[in-house]
């Protein structure tokens, strides 16, 4: 995945929605199109990426009268063929280049962490000690300082004046605790998850260890959402590898227990109480 693939991909299952909607076959539209049926086939399912205008051929054809809505696929379409991604200049791995291109088109990104601050909250200095700590093999300053910047560029777009996505983060009590560069690095990081929490798009909560309703999930995970067909997507952060789903069953689990989570963690200003009390 990239994140002309991403975009191609909801390209191609919006069309498909659409097509089937407008009860159309694939022989259909190439008869009405003058184009292959392959051709169609590969638009579909994001094989190719297609042009702006025969995204409006096509839109045309399936009855999608809205301009607004029209044009916003046909962006999409332009933008997927474009490669100038801010990250296109990091040797990023391709598991967290997926990662960074959905949080790019994501509308909605909730992140639960069991062991430390999830990375589009960290603070630089508290980046720096984790990406130092849990190196399996010793890093050059080069490498750690691309890293963190990475890190830091990620968040850019939670605080964004214009369009940001609604973000929840829930932590467990326990990232809290766990001292991540001494003392006055945690108290930094507490005071930037308070900063985070006032933000109209973001909430954070803490996850009290003793309920126990958060093993329903692994150490981290993060569900990313989107505002059209596109499939939501969870990924995960394990010791194993680091892994992205978009099975339909895997989903709804991971939406039950982050549901069941926040629901049993303490409220926003609760949350903001105890991070006050751990800046201090």
């Amino acid at each position: 995945m990239a994140r002309s693939y991403i975009r191609a991909r909801r390209i191609g299952i919006a069309l498909q929605g659409f097509r089937k909607d407008a009860g159309l076959t694939l022989e259909q539209v190439a008869a009405e199109l003058s184009m292959n049926k392959s051709t169609i086939s590969r638009i579909e399912a994001a094989q190719t990426v297609t042009r702006p205008q025969t995204v409006r051929m096509m839109l045309n054809l399936y009855g999608i009268q809205d301009k607004d809505e029209v044009e916003r696929w046909a962006q999409l379409a332009k933008e997927a063929k474009t490669k100038d991604a801010w990250w296109s200049g990091f040797d990023l791995p391709n598991r967290l280049a997926d990662l960074v291109a959905l949080e790019t088109d994501a509308i909605s990104i909730s992140v639960y962490e069991a062991s430390v601050v999830p990375g589009i909250a960290q603070t630089e200095r508290y980046a720096r000690t984790i990406i130092e700590d849990q190196a399996p093999v010793p890093l050059t300053e080069a490498v750690i300082n691309e890293r963190v910047e990475i890190r830091m560029r990620r968040q850019e777009r939670l605080v964004a004046d214009v369009d940001p996505p609604q973000v929840a983060i829930i932590l467990d009590d326990s990232v809290l605790q766990r001292s991540v560069g001494g003392p006055e690095v945690m108290k930094d990081q507490a005071q930037r998850l308070i900063e985070l929490g006032h933000r109209p798009n973001i909430t954070v909560q803490i996850a009290r260890i003793a309920d126990g309703v958060h093993l329903a999930l692994p150490g981290s995970v993060t569900l990313l959402e989107f505002n059209d067909l596109m499939p939501a997507s969870i990924y995960l952060d394990t010791v194993a590898g680091d892994l992205l789903i978009d099975a339909p069953e895997a989903i709804q689990r991971v939406q039950r227990a982050l549901k069941a989570i926040r629901s049993h963690a303490l409220s926003p200003d609760e949350s903001r109480r105890l991070l006050e009390i751990a800046a201090k």
